[in-house]
């Protein structure tokens, strides 16, 4: 017991924390917002992506204060089929708040992603015009495998370390005062950068596996957490799943063993589950701690629920799930915390 409480103080020794209040085009529909500068750019409005990791930005949102690393990248969101090509900067990025609130923080420089080449999902239309390339995406989640940690993205370019701007604060650095972490937390629009003991509390928390070695920068990959699904409806069994806190879409994807369905219309192997079902998303980890439960079509749902069969089983849940929770990703301790009824 001794062992654990020493462990426990000297993990939030650090005091340091930043709110930042969501920009007022927030919202479930549109997504999560903050404001931010790249290389002493101007200020920019980045939608806050769990579900990928790494900035992204067009051309006219870098400033100048940046270091060229003469290695490409290509990038792809599957939500959209949006993809993207460019090259890595190195350079840092100053978050601040909007309107009257006053607060900044200011990242180390890190490798960031600049597109100089756009390709529509919708359209298939490609352009390399810096004038029609709109795009600035802050990527910050955790075990999305190589386009964050160090390996090969799909055109085989080697993906930097320390790409996730929330992990790599000045103050977040060894030998200063805040922890790498962050904690949404939409009813009270805004989150926050730096986990404490204080802010810490009122979580229940999940332990991570290691996923990726820290190398040369301080923090490392966890391996994303286990949900069970469960659908009232259905005959088969529950199964568990990978899970990912999406904060980049609006509906959910649940890859399912082949044996199990549920109703809807299907397209190229993929259902758009109907109306009126009920599913149930529970954490094992927490002795089944209901998590996000839904009816699609009624309120609190996401927009909709795509459903698919896959060798590994996977739930995305969209941002719709953060109606029901505040979300803590604590990277250096490795572990996610959920508070269903905390007062902020």
């Amino acid at each position: 017991m001794l062992a654990f409480l020493l462990y426990a103080a000297a993990t939030y020794a650090q005091t340091t924390s930043y709110v930042f209040p969501f920009t007022s085009d927030t919202s479930i529909v549109n997504g999560y917002h903050i404001y931010g500068s790249v290389g002493s750019g101007p200020t920019t409005e980045f939608l806050i992506d769990t579900g990928s990791t790494g900035v992204l930005i067009s051309p006219r949102a870098l400033g100048t204060n940046y270091t060229l690393l003469n290695e490409n990248f290509c990038f792809a969101y599957s939500s959209s089929n949006n993809t993207y090509q460019g090259h890595w900067v190195l350079a840092p990025i100053v978050f601040s708040g909007s309107g009257s609130e006053p607060v900044s923080a200011q990242t180390i420089p890190i490798p960031v992603r600049v597109a100089t080449q756009f390709c529509s999902g919708a359209t298939g239309k490609c352009t390399t015009d810096p004038g029609e390339i709109s795009v600035s995406m802050l990527g910050v989640g955790l075990g999305r495998g190589n386009m964050s940690w160090g390996g090969e993205d799909g055109c085989g370019n080697q993906v930097p370390l320390g790409v996730n701007a929330f992990l790599q604060l000045e103050e977040m650095q060894p030998g200063e005062n805040a922890s790498p972490g962050y904690i949404i937390t939409p009813r009270n629009s805004s989150i926050t950068l730096g986990i404490t003991g204080a802010n810490s509390e009122g979580f229940d928390f999940v332990a991570l596996q290691l996923a990726g070695n820290a190398s040369n920068v301080t923090y490392s990959d966890w391996v994303p957490p286990t949900v069970e699904v469960n659908v009232a409806s259905q005959t088969w069994t529950p199964f568990n799943a990978s899970l990912l806190i999406d904060t980049g879409i609006s509906y959910s994807i649940i890859q399912s063993p082949a044996s199990d369905a549920l109703p809807g219309s299907t397209s190229r192997g993929v259902t758009t589950v109907s109306n009126g079902t009920s599913l149930n998303l529970t954490l094992p980890s927490l002795g089944g701690q209901e998590l996000y439960a839904f009816v699609t079509g009624q309120p609190g749902a996401p927009a909709y629920v795509s459903w698919r069969h896959a060798a590994a089983p996977f739930v995305n849940t969209g941002r719709g799930a953060l109606g029901e929770f505040d979300y803590l990703f604590d990277a250096r301790r490795g572990r996610v915390g959920f508070a269903f009824n905390r007062t902020v």
